[in-house]
């Protein structure tokens, strides 16, 4: 890969450009784009430090709330959505209509403090799909 850049050295931070070529994946390219024509979110690239998921991260935030930050891996991504206490009632309505693999990331992940931090492992258009309808719960298109 060309542009090098080391996911762990908080001293340098990278350029959106350079963790989309290092992700090279194309539901990350499809992610991004419906972000900037669905939400015109704002991007932010912060480092982390904590144990579940270290390194670089992408965050976008529309209205001073948080709608999902991208975890980088190579060759694919984890999103994290939150389902706090308003979007609660609605994703378990609806959970049935989203694909297994949700259902039981839904189920297995533990509340606490009224959310559910769910980390999608998106590894599949199924997958993406169900990320951008979290994020729908958290922020209504208009």
């Amino acid at each position: 890969m060309g542009n090098k850049w080391d996911k762990m050295n908080k001293a340098s931070v990278p350029e959106l450009s350079t963790i989309t070529e290092w992700v090279n994946d194309e539901l990350w390219n499809d992610l991004l784009a419906y972000m900037d024509t669905t939400y015109k979110a704002r991007i932010s690239i912060d480092y982390s430090g904590c144990g579940m998921a270290p390194g670089w991260n992408v965050k976008f935030k529309k209205a001073g709330k948080s709608l999902c930050t991208l975890y980088p891996q190579e060759g694919w991504f984890v999103a994290l959505v939150v389902i706090g206490q308003k979007e609660k009632s609605e994703m378990e309505e609806t959970l049935w209509t989203f694909t297994e693999y949700t259902q039981n990331l839904y189920r297995q992940t533990k509340e606490g403090m009224g959310q559910r931090w769910l980390m999608f492992e998106v590894r599949n258009a199924e997958i993406l799909e169900d990320v951008k309808r979290g994020m729908l719960l958290r922020r209504k298109v208009s």
